[in-house]
Order: structure tokens, then sequence, then C-alpha cells
């Protein structure tokens, strides 16, 4: 049986920022629009990152299309204590169509792996990755 223990870390007393691409990349959440890091050779990375695989710095976040596939899928039963949740959570790995990456996130309804999905935005937006409330069927 596998056990957790929760604890303060260290780590948890720092504040991180997002960085300039980061930063762009939660304000495009915020507005309702996915984007990812585009490189100087037109790679697209989702999450974006400062640097590409050249080790090149990535020049921008552009905006991609919200249309993404599942290409991995889990069911969680049970909460970090072994207990039974009321409902259970599906969790899918979407890749985007162009994107080198992808983004793990809830999904809801008939969803499998290759099936298309889009996001549902949350209604009131913060800036953050859970401003998409789940990924549903195209």
């Amino acid at each position: 049986m596998t056990r957790f223990i929760f604890t303060d870390m260290e780590i948890e007393e720092y504040v991180y920022t997002p960085g300039p691409l980061g930063h762009k990349w939660l304000s495009m959440l915020k507005e309702g629009t996915l984007g990812a890091a585009r490189c100087r050779d037109g790679t697209l990375m989702l999450p974006p990152r400062a640097f590409c695989d050249d080790f090149s710095e990535a020049v921008d976040v552009v905006p991609i299309s919200p249309l993404g596939v599942v290409s991995a899928l889990t069911t969680i039963y049970r909460d970090f204590y072994g207990a039974p949740l009321d409902e259970p959570v599906r969790i899918g790995y979407i890749q985007f169509p162009g994107v080198k990456g992808g983004l793990v996130h809830y999904v809801k309804g008939d969803v499998r792996i290759g099936v298309k999905v889009m996001p549902v935005w949350r209604e009131r937006r913060t800036g953050s990755v859970t401003d998409i409330a789940y990924f549903t069927r195209a």
C-alpha cells in the first residue's frame, strides 16, 4: 500500500516568477486562448519553455488551435489516503497538432485515446492553467 506524508518543504517558501514567456502564456490563458512558445526554427512547445532544444532562446508565445488529441488517459478512483472518491476523476495527456509536448488536464464526457477534444473555459479566469475547467470531445 502506498503511503503519503504531507509536510512543508523548504521549496514552498520560495516564490517563483513565470518569466516573460510564462507571463505571456498565462495572460493568454486568462483571455481564453491557448498558446505555445515558438523557437527561431519554427518549433512550437507546450508548455512554453524559455529555451529550445538547440539551447537557443524561445522567441515568443503564439496562439495555437485549441483542438487537441488525447494521447494518454487514466481514471482515478481513490484519494491520497486510499478512500474512494465520490466520483472518479479522469485525466488525459492532450497534444496539439504541430506542437511539441502537450498538457496534462482533466477530461470529461465520452473521451478516449485518439479522440479530438476542446477546452471548456471557466467563466471567471485568473491566468492559470486551471482557467481550463476540463477538456471534452470536440
